[in-house]
């Protein structure tokens, strides 16, 4: 039972994470596929899962592919001078040139 929760709590909030791009904006060629592909098979086997009794391994996967690939499209999506981490830019130092 408490494997059961884990499983639908993790592709809850795949779902979650993903359908508000696939609703909002508009997603055309790969993107559209690979989003809605994940969501078709999340709620697929919300919905069949009790018939069959497998694990989920195959919607976790397509769930986090989609999830990465929305982190990625949200991260373009940002104004210039934002950034999509939640660090600060890090400089690192310049080597000096060496006079000889």
């Amino acid at each position: 039972l408490f494997g059961l929760l884990l499983y639908a709590w993790l592709l809850l909030e795949l779902l979650r994470s993903i359908l508000p791009a696939l609703q909002r904006w508009h997603l055309k060629g790969p993107d559209f596929v690979v989003v809605s592909w994940a969501s078709i098979w999340i709620v697929g086997s919300f919905l069949t899962c009790w018939l069959f009794g497998s694990y989920p391994s195959f919607e976790i996967f397509l769930g986090i592919l989609a999830k990465g690939l929305v982190e990625d499209l949200r991260k373009d999506r940002l104004p210039a001078g934002r950034s999509a981490s939640p660090m600060p830019a890090v400089t690192l130092p310049q080597a000096e040139p060496v006079a000889s």
